[in-house]
């Protein structure tokens, strides 16, 4: 089990990427999470999520072409609109609060 306590689970999201990085080491998701990690140039948890959610998304899309009269089909469809919904909620936090575009680009790339 990936989290096994409501306890532990707490702590990681209060906690800083490393720590998280290093509960997640040995789990299908530590080697990525690891790299992605590195190769970002913020340490932000909002990288670490936008990341995630891009991996899910990979997944489903590779399940929904490998079989497309398949429940995958209708999820990855649910979980494409759920990302143009998350994109428009950035841009418009981020016009909301005068972020520069770059920022913007940052919090949905």
């Amino acid at each position: 089990m990936l989290f096994r306590s409501r306890n532990r689970l707490d702590e990681l999201v209060r906690s800083d990427l490393s720590s998280i990085v290093k509960h997640l080491e040995g789990t299908p998701y530590g080697e990525t999470v690891k790299d992605a990690i590195s190769s970002s140039s913020s340490k932000h948890v909002e990288a670490l999520q936008v990341m995630l959610d891009r991996i899910l998304m990979d997944e489903i899309m590779h399940a929904s072409n490998s079989n497309p009269l398949s429940l995958n089909s209708s999820l990855s469809f649910l979980k494409k609109k759920e990302g143009e919904v998350t994109t428009l909620r950035a841009i418009v936090a981020g016009k909301w609060f005068d972020l520069e575009e770059s920022e913007i680009r940052g919090m949905i790339s």
